[in-house]
């Protein structure tokens, strides 16, 4: 599989320590991403019932975005230069109907994501994936400074991976069609930044 001009963390320069980056989606991808999407880790949030058949309907998705008739952004990530799962970004007003469903009164951007290797379930590449992920694409791409995050109310390892990033919870939302609550959970590039900058001793 070839991968061009992927974005790479800033973060990762350590021999020892994992090397972030992120490829936008190919045509050539969707085959990996169809096997993860039937991963069970990932099956058991991605498959809503809504989206059918499942994981085709979904990855129909992925190729109108392709095509240019989704306005959601859609990248491998990358784990050592490895495929190891999908991050995708959006401004909510692009999307109106999930936009009146969470009424933020602010402009922001929204991220959705997964990993699609079972092995590294677990290992706390998630949260420094996504911090990667907001400050190396999503949040230039837009020049906004507001992302939310939705992970099901159900999802308890996901809200913590994200609280881990500096998310912070906003309020339990229902979405038409969505099968639970939505967690909503919001960070600012600032408090992104934050986190990411080192103690220094003074």
């Amino acid at each position: 599989m070839a991968f061009r001009s992927p974005r790479r963390s800033r973060a990762s320069t350590s021999p020892s320590t994992p090397s972030y980056s992120f490829a936008p989606l190919r045509e050539g991808d969707l085959a990996l991403v169809r096997r993860w999407l039937l991963e069970p880790h990932v099956r058991r949030w991605w498959d809503d019932g809504v989206q059918l058949p499942y994981p085709d309907a979904v990855i129909e998705g992925y190729r109108a975005a392709l095509r240019g008739e989704d306005p959601t952004y859609h990248h491998i990530a990358l784990l050592d230069g490895v495929p190891a799962g999908m991050f995708q970004h959006y401004r909510i007003a692009d999307h109106p109907d999930y936009a009146r469903a969470l009424a933020l009164g602010e402009e922001a951007i929204g991220v959705d994501l997964f990993i699609g290797e079972a092995d590294l379930v677990g290992q706390g590449h998630g949260p420094l994936m996504l911090r990667a992920f907001l400050r190396d694409v999503a949040f230039p791409f837009h020049a906004v400074d507001v992302c939310v995050i939705g992970p099901s109310v159900r999802n308890a390892p996901a809200i913590r991976a994200y609280e881990k990033v500096g998310f912070r919870f906003m309020r339990d939302v229902l979405v038409p069609g969505e099968p639970d609550a939505e967690r909503l959970m919001r960070v600012t590039s600032a408090e992104l930044a934050t986190a990411d900058s080192p103690t220094r001793p003074l």
